[in-house]
């Protein structure tokens, strides 16, 4: 079993900390930034709202590290990952999975970096990366982020200001409407212009705070920006930039095959790890058997997305799984079709949203057909053997898992969220709401291939000889299926781990804007919750995280009762490597899978 703790009540990479808003800074040496679990930065304090006691005046801001020394490079690195996305040099046409595998990589950075924190991987916090030092404003308004100096682009021009607030206006959907970066939806709820105050001053306002921000959007941790040259764009344009990769990182980009294959090459000298290796290589390879036999063979030095059968074979003949991602993902079923909310909870506008009539939704406002909805989801939810399935499908790797966002070895869990295995029990709640032995079809999304094909097609065996009913599985790819879920038009059930489906999370995280109409015109996993919205903007005004974690309950309590996104299995996603070939490797926590768990290959020592 894996098992993971997090530390969730002071999650030191947030700005907010017990109690005190606070200048936050990064240090070279995060771990001494920090007070045990207090999530008080070593930065001058900003003024504290009132009523709120600011936190005692802490030194400056320490610089970040001076260049590293030019190393000894030799050797290739080869990484078998399951899927390459689509790569685009313009934040614009970056689209899903394209901006997190050119920083991922190690070919673009961004404005923070991220390391693990007193709990762990699983409790994150940020560090300097092209901003040495930031603060946010009394009222919550805006950040301002202090570059580093000395960063070069990779045709040599110096990074400024400029370049970082193109990169964000032009990915984010609130500023470029023509934008289709892959988080162009997700920026605009939240952050609105990013502005250049001097060479090296940026100001990134917001349309509301996220107090999830600086790990969110804002480092490689999960979805940011790349920053890219706001100079080559005016020399080039946009079609001209669209294939030009002129980054900051420590790899220099070579060649860009669409889904077959990325090279690189490391810089000589870079100013924060100049990488042992000579050159990296990030190989397409969809075939879980084929990655397993580069591994084997030593083609691959790393490898990620294994077959647990295999995963379990090749530990016992010595590979190893680098768990220093710290990331599991908590695979979902997202009941779509919920349409509920018929105005934006921030622009007051209305919504036009289809009347779906299907046996797990309702009608909102029809206390019985609500009622007798939720049965059906219940009883979807707890025909589900998820003991049965971690044995028999993930060889005992899983860990069991009954609500998307939240684990059982968080500490924010309860049992009383827990979901029986009772086909029984799931059984009576269908005839109760009208649906005796079933009858009826699911439509769910799986996609083309990997371990939710395998987990969908389980699910769907047990609805229909439990409770009779048929489940119709979806293979198409994610590019396919992803529209109806921004345009909110699709019934078909989503089965991923989804946005924030991952342990990694902060528990005490303002949760539901995925679930709810916030992200309009963005990611949404097919319903939309009134109740989401209203949570999420009520926990993300409070500043303590002590009471937001009894606001977290809450939370819980109603995602339990309407039982709109049911977790299924805990995946460990951690990238398997050859210690007989590799001497090192230190990634960084991420929780992000788009080079399949994987992610700072500058710190890999080949053997």
């Amino acid at each position: 079993m894996v098992r993971n703790r997090v530390g969730f009540l002071l999650l030191t990479g947030l700005f907010f900390a017990l109690g005190a808003l606070v200048a936050c800074g990064g240090s070279a040496e995060p771990d001494a930034a920090f007070k045990g679990n207090s999530g008080v930065v070593s930065t001058p304090a900003v003024k504290a709202p009132v009523a709120t006691k600011a936190p005692a005046a802490q030194p400056a801001a320490t610089k970040a590290p001076a260049a590293v020394a030019k190393a000894k490079q030799s050797g290739a690195l080869t990484v078998a990952t399951r899927a390459l996305r689509s790569g685009a040099g313009i934040p614009k046409f970056c689209t899903a999975g394209c901006a997190e595998t050119i920083y991922l990589s190690g070919i673009f950075e961004t404005l923070t970096g991220v390391k693990a924190g007193p709990g762990g991987p699983i409790d994150p916090v940020n560090i300097p990366m092209l901003a040495e030092s930031w603060t946010i404003a009394d009222d919550l308004a805006y950040m301002d982020f202090k570059l580093r100096n000395d960063v070069k682009f990779h045709d040599g021009s110096s990074l400024t200001a400029e370049d970082v607030s193109f990169s964000y206006n032009n990915a984010n959907a609130n500023q470029n409407p023509d934008s289709i970066h892959g988080q162009a939806g997700d920026f605009a709820p939240f952050i609105g212009l990013v502005e250049a105050l001097d060479p090296l001053t940026v100001r990134m306002n917001f349309t509301v705070m996220y107090s999830a921000m600086p790990l969110r959007y804002i480092g490689p941790f999960y979805q940011s920006a790349a920053i890219v040259s706001k100079k080559v764009f005016d020399k080039l344009g946009e079609e001209g930039m669209r294939e030009v990769y002129i980054g900051t990182g420590p790899f220099t980009f070579v060649e860009w095959r669409k889904s077959e294959i990325i090279t690189a090459e490391a810089l000589p000298e870079h100013w924060r790890k100049t990488a042992s290796v000579k050159e990296l290589i990030l190989r397409d390879i969809p075939e879980t058997s084929a990655r397993v036999a580069m591994l084997e063979t030593g083609e691959a030095q790393i490898a990620g997305e294994l077959a647990f059968k295999d995963v379990v074979r090749l530990q016992k003949e010595g590979f190893k799984l680098n768990r220093d991602n710290g990331y599991s993902q908590e695979l979902a079923l997202f009941i779509a079709g919920n349409y509920w909310s018929t105005v934006h909870p921030q622009k007051g506008t209305k919504l036009e949203r289809p009347k779906i009539d299907k046996p797990w939704i309702g009608f909102y406002g029809d206390e019985k057909s609500m009622s007798n909805a939720r049965k059906v989801r219940h009883a979807l939810a707890m025909s589900i053997d998820r003991e049965g399935i971690n044995e028999s499908i993930m060889e005992g790797l899983g860990e069991d898992c009954y609500l998307n966002q939240i684990s059982i070895n968080q500490e924010g869990w309860k049992d009383k969220w827990a979901i029986p295995f009772d086909p029984e029990g799931a059984r009576q709640l269908l005839k109760e709401a009208g649906y005796e032995g079933g009858g009826f079809n699911v439509d769910m999304w799986i996609g083309p291939g990997g371990l939710r094909v395998e987990l969908g097609e389980a699910i769907a065996g047990v609805w229909l000889q439990e409770l009779g009913v048929t489940t119709n599985l979806d293979r198409i790819t994610y590019t396919k299926y992803r529209p109806g879920l921004v345009q909110r038009t699709t019934d078909t059930f989503f089965f991923s781990a989804g946005d924030e489906g991952k342990t990694g999370f902060p528990v005490h995280w303002p949760k539901g804007m995925q679930g709810s109409a916030i992200t309009d015109g963005g990611w949404g996993p097919g319903f939309e919750d009134p109740f989401y919205s209203q949570h999420f903007f009520k926990m993300n005004k409070e500043p303590d995280a002590v009471k937001r974690m009894a606001m977290t309950e809450e939370y819980f309590d109603h995602v339990h009762e309407e039982m709109l996104q049911p977790c299924v299995i805990e995946n460990p996603y951690h990238p398997m490597y050859n210690p007989k070939l590799i001497a090192e490797w230190n990634m960084h926590p991420s929780m992000n899978g788009n080079l399949s768990g994987a992610n700072s290959f500058e710190t890999v020592v080949l053997k």
